[in-house]
């Protein structure tokens, strides 16, 4: 497989977003460089951990949990990283507020959120 270089996108702001919660934590997200939102699994991560992995059909990317830097590719799935790494297409960095709520997620800090099929949200059980 040969190297590519990834295209630098700079800060970005992630508005278009929702969590979901099936067998795990997923999010439906629209990055500004995608023709249509994705649904991308959110895969745990431990305190240890350094960064945060999403993977849809085909696509995945990490950030960061410190810094919000993140790699995207769209070349692949399996291994995530080894795609990441060999065949980048974009790097940039994620806002902190996509970034915190991707935490709370994992860490289970919205148990009574519910999300609202426009993004909105409600608490439940409070």
């Amino acid at each position: 497989m040969k190297r590519t270089v990834a295209k630098e996108l700079g800060n970005i702001t992630v508005t278009d977003y929702k969590f979901e919660r099936r067998f795990g934590s997923s999010v439906v997200v629209k990055l500004p460089f995608m023709r249509k939102e994705g649904d991308f699994c959110i895969y745990n991560y431990t305190y240890s951990d350094t960064h945060i992995y999403f993977q849809e059909d085909g696509k995945c990317f990490k950030v960061n949990k410190e810094t919000g830097k993140a790699v995207y590719t769209n070349k692949g799935s399996m291994p995530m990283d080894i795609y990441l790494t060999i065949s980048p297409t974009y790097t940039f960095t994620v806002d902190k507020e996509f970034l915190n709520a991707v935490k709370e997620e994992l860490t289970g800090k919205n148990k009574n959120k519910a999300y609202q099929n426009d993004g909105s949200i409600i608490l439940i059980g409070a």
